[in-house]
């Protein structure tokens, strides 16, 4: 009796407990943990996407969700003590985000409060962009000077024959199949003919690449003419050192913050900007010939294209010095002008045998620089080549293209021999491919 009674109390205890566990919810809520789980898991792999009204995305995870989850174990499996611990945590955290936040959207809105101040005096700075992000126009000078020998880094100009032949439309023959360049430059060769006898003469030639080097002095006036308007943001007609400084520091990728610290004092440029905001600095100066500090569309064309300017070639001269002058004695030896360090002077001789840009290079300085063949070109023969309106260019450069296409040796060029030459003319990048190599390098 008494073992019965037992078994039928042990039942009883079971079957309550077994209740209790049902209407607790206890097993279905593991079954629904496993599959939520599941779905956290898939989430992790393939978070939503939340789009804001800024255009921006950022990937966030339903975090409230795999909060709950958690919760849910810890109040099944930890006990109720464990669960208070674990939402005390959380309601802490919060707090804390909150603050952190209100923090973060006082800094933010004080930043921008700075912003709105100074909004004025930089969105009329902002470069215009094409479409494809690129700038429209270009505030700072350019470093590479067409129609003139002599790059601003010391490097000879390796397209020097198109530009003066082909004038500013030189680059449209590098991207059209061969065949249309070779109809293209017998129209050339046509206007190259004056007097229609299909051969050119060394007169001809002469003329043509006079008309052409005015063109390239033209299409510098209407660049700035166009560039001018855009960065004399008060619109006076005037463009003071402070207006072109913003507009260079903004086209070099600084800040606003860092733009108003560098004027105020605090902020270092990168050492190539620094070097460069010095050159243009006299530049400038230079160009400003009314000593007004400020520069009129005039002088900025003279700021921007100092080799068409007279009396801005003693600058463009003084800044290949500062590429090239090894001494410092404003005048340029064949040694330095091949950028063999002076103290290797006595191996110039072994390597020109070795190097056919060094020999290039002592070519260009004796045929062209060194005038007087003394073995220094001083500041008058240095202003005289760079110059790209003195007419010995077009007279060196139309012997140049005689000599190399003349097959015949009859002082005149047929339109087969121009043809035969074409890469000569229209220039190729394979044609200088190793001049440009050396000249990087």
């Amino acid at each position: 009796m008494n073992r019965l009674t037992f078994c039928l109390a042990l039942f009883g205890i079971s079957l309550v407990w077994l209740c209790s566990v049902i209407s607790a919810g206890v097993i279905p809520l593991a079954k629904e943990d496993a599959g939520e789980l599941q779905i956290a898991k898939q989430d992790d792999l393939d978070p939503p996407v939340v789009k804001f009204d800024q255009g921006k995305e950022i990937e966030k995870h339903d975090q409230e969700k795999l909060s709950d989850e958690k919760g849910g174990e810890d109040d099944g499996g930890g006990g109720a003590g464990e669960g208070d611990d674990k939402e005390g945590d959380d309601d802490e955290k919060d707090e804390e985000k909150e603050e952190g936040d209100e923090e973060g959207e006082g800094k933010e809105e004080g930043e921008e409060e700075e912003e709105e101040e100074e909004s004025s005096l930089y969105e009329s700075m902002d470069p215009e962009k094409e479409r494809d992000g690129k700038l429209r126009f270009e505030a700072e000078p350019p470093k590479h000077w067409d129609g003139v020998r002599l790059e601003r880094n010391g490097n000879i100009n390796g397209d020097i024959e198109q530009e003066l032949f082909l004038g500013p439309d030189h680059d449209e023959f590098e991207s059209i199949p061969e065949e249309v360049g070779k109809e293209k430059l017998m129209e050339v060769f046509k206007l190259v003919d004056l007097d229609g006898d299909a051969r050119l003469t060394m007169d001809e030639l002469i003329e043509w690449i006079t008309l052409k080097t005015k063109e390239h002095f033209q299409e510098a006036v209407q660049s700035s003419k166009t560039v001018f308007p855009k960065v004399d943001t008060d619109g006076d007609g005037k463009l003071t050192w402070d207006e072109y400084t913003l507009q260079f520091l903004k086209q070099r990728g600084y800040s606003k913050k860092k733009i108003e610290k560098f004027k105020e004092g605090k902020q270092v440029l990168q050492e190539h900007d620094e070097e460069d905001n010095a050159i243009y600095r006299d530049r400038w100066e230079t160009a400003d010939e009314n000593e007004d500090n400020a520069l009129d569309s005039e002088e900025f064309i003279s700021f921007m294209h100092p080799e068409h300017s007279e009396r801005m070639l003693n600058i463009v001269v003084d800044e290949i010095l500062h590429e090239l002058d090894q001494n410092g004695d404003k005048r340029l030896t064949l040694t330095e002008f091949v950028s063999v360090p002076i103290s290797r002077e006595e191996d110039l001789a072994k390597m020109e045998k070795e190097d056919e840009w060094i020999r290039g290079r002592k070519e260009e300085f004796e045929t062209r620089i060194d005038v007087n063949h003394d073995g220094v070109a001083d500041l008058h023969e240095l202003k005289a080549y760079m110059d790209p309106r003195n007419k010995q260019h077009a007279e060196s450069e139309a012997r140049h293209l005689m000599g190399v296409a003349d097959d015949n040796q009859d002082g005149m060029l047929s339109p087969q021999e121009v043809l035969g030459n074409y890469f000569v003319f229209i220039g190729s990048k394979v044609y200088n491919y190793a001049r440009n190599v050396h000249d990087e390098f």
